[in-house]
């Protein structure tokens, strides 16, 4: 027989909000015990963390809009399920239709007009080096930059934050793409 040489293998990867505990406490919040359940408590913590003097997001467009699908696209999700994402995907259906969609792009938007991402998203090439200087309480990436924020800051100054519930009529709730 022949060798494999390769054979194709699916996964699904984490996505969300990897935080830094310590910028985290000395802004006064610990996501370990009590992270933000709701999008009112999710910016009020921004507010927070930017009144301390730290970025409260960094985040990069990579080419693909790397913030919005792997972390606001999951307010998309909430708000209008799955099926609908689907739909409007295949053109089935329009995005300007669709609440849920315009929502989670109004809420990307907010976030970056408040300052609360950082304004080099378009052009900054590698997040994750600014996540781990230091000055920046969370980054919008999944489970590839996982280690690297471990080795960087130590694995007990890490955590993971599911994107908090956009609120109204929630059809998924407290989830991760």
């Amino acid at each position: 027989g022949n060798p494999i040489i390769a054979y194709p293998a699916s996964g699904n990867e984490v996505c969300g909000f990897l935080y830094n505990k310590q910028v985290l406490a000395a802004c006064g919040l610990d996501y370990d015990a009590n992270p933000p359940k709701t999008m009112d408590q999710f910016m009020a913590d921004m507010e927070t963390i930017k009144t301390a003097g730290y970025q409260p997001i960094v985040a990069g467009d990579g080419g693909w809009g790397e913030a919005f699908f792997v972390a606001y696209a999951t307010w998309w999700v909430q708000a209008s399920g799955s099926d609908r994402v689907a739909s409007d995907s295949q053109g089935l259906t329009k995005y300007a239709d669709d609440q849920g969609f315009l929502n989670a792009m109004q809420t990307g938007a907010d976030l970056y007009a408040k300052g609360y991402v950082n304004t080099d998203y378009a052009t900054i090439q590698s997040p994750i080096e600014s996540f781990l200087e230091g000055n920046t309480a969370l980054i919008a990436t999944g489970n590839w930059n996982t280690s690297a924020a471990i080795e960087g800051l130590g694995e007990e100054n890490v955590g993971f934050l599911n994107p908090p519930d956009i609120g109204g009529d929630v059809k998924v709730s407290n989830t991760c793409i």
